[in-house]
């Protein structure tokens, strides 16, 4: 009987990190990570030859902006585009005060806006290389995730 139950607790706990390994590798191919630091982007972007997207967003404000994210963002065809081919940005401009970002990441999302969203456009995406070019740039316009794919794939290919 001790034999038994020790290879039904043994098959037990298999089954269980089985499931645990399953589950933490879906949810990596399934989750972006999205980073504040333009060095740290750039340095990402270099090392793995990708381009970055940066996103302007208005996090706690922008209505735009919150479609942009459950839309697109959380979508999980976007999630896997966005991790074969970006390191991705965001840039954030939050108005409420919890949601405030350090007076040191607010000087730098203000130097990064006035360089790359003149304009105050929200939200709004740029597409740069690691030598900083810009590679293209558009406003949020589509919530099929299908048609956002292809509209952000043209903009790779303009410049």
């Amino acid at each position: 009987m001790k034999k038994v139950s020790k290879i039904s607790a043994t098959l037990l706990i298999l089954t269980i990190a089985v499931s645990l390994f399953a589950s933490g590798k879906e949810e990596s191919n399934s989750s972006i990570t999205w980073l504040t630091d333009f060095q740290e982007a750039l340095k990402q972007s270099k090392e793995n030859k990708k381009l970055i997207l940066i996103a302007f967003t208005g996090s706690d404000w922008c209505h735009a902006c919150m479609r942009l994210k459950k839309e697109q963002f959380e979508n999980d065809s976007f999630k896997k585009f966005a991790n074969e081919n970006f390191i991705l940005l965001q840039v954030d401009f939050p108005r409420s005060k919890k949601n405030k970002p350090s007076e040191e990441q607010v000087a730098h999302n203000e130097k990064l806006a006035e360089k790359y969203n003149p304009d105050g456009i929200f939200p709004f995406l740029v597409i740069i290389n690691g030598d900083e070019r810009v590679i293209g740039e558009t406003e949020y316009h589509d919530p099929k995730t299908e048609a956002f794919i292809k509209h952000l794939k043209s903009l790779m290919q303009e410049k």
